[in-house]
């Protein structure tokens, strides 16, 4: 499930049914990896900067 604060700009992730901290960390992982994709394709030159 997904939470937008859009005066933040900030995106909420909540992960269910994760009963182990595999999981937990695979999730983890696979957001971040998400997130480095979004911001290649729709943030700015500065966002971009950062993840570099």
């Amino acid at each position: 499930m997904a939470d937008i604060d859009r005066f933040e700009s900030t995106l909420y992730l909540h992960v269910l049914n994760t009963p182990t901290q595999k999981e937990i960390t695979k999730m983890r992982r696979e957001t971040l990896y998400i997130e480095r994709l979004l911001v290649m394709v729709v943030g700015s030159r500065e966002e971009m900067r950062v993840l570099r």
